[in-house]
């Protein structure tokens, strides 16, 4: 059983001989492997290279702000003027006498 062809089947056979009839050896040479340029827009390389790096930018960012912060307000290790020890408190009360160290009814020696 054979099967007319149509002509809209002539027409495709014919065109797609007539093609390959127009490719030669040199024309089928191996492709070029897929890299980094296959498909990649300015923008897309960009948006990869933010990736990679700004995990580690951060991180390094939150290092530099920790350290500077203990540096601002961390305990204060600069010398400083020694603080002099506490003096002994200032009696502000009369001081005794050697006549009150005597009772008002003890005899008191004479002066001649």
């Amino acid at each position: 059983m054979t099967h007319a062809e149509r002509p809209v089947e002539r027409r495709l056979r014919q065109a797609l001989d007539a093609r390959a009839a127009g490719i030669t050896v040199r024309e089928l040479r191996p492709a070029r492997p897929p890299g980094l340029h296959a498909g990649r827009l300015p923008a897309a390389r960009l948006r990869m290279t933010l990736r990679r790096y700004a995990l580690p930018l951060a991180g390094l960012a939150a290092a530099a702000a920790a350290v500077t912060g203990y540096l601002v307000l961390g305990p204060d290790t600069s010398p400083s003027r020694p603080v002099p020890p506490a003096s002994p408190p200032e009696i502000t009360g009369p001081v005794p006498t050697p006549d009150s160290r005597t009772g008002p009814g003890s005899p008191r020696p004479s002066v001649a």
